[in-house]
């Protein structure tokens, strides 16, 4: 694997550690338990991964 992949791939585990991270806090505080919630899970994890992923465009991201 390329210097450059390496850096790509920790661009997107950054990306999607911060989607899944901020989006389960948010759930959790916001939606009882049920089966909404899980659709409203993903829905929003989609969202905020996509937003992640073009903010990281910007950003350096540190070596994981």
């Amino acid at each position: 694997m390329t210097a450059a992949e390496r850096s790509e791939m920790n661009r997107l585990i950054v990306a999607w550690n911060v989607a899944h991270h901020a989006v389960d806090e948010y759930v959790q505080t916001n939606f009882p338990f049920n089966s909404d919630q899980v659709v409203v899970f993903f829905e929003l994890e989609s969202k905020v991964y996509e937003a992640a992923l073009k903010l990281s465009e910007f950003c350096i991201v540190p070596r994981l």
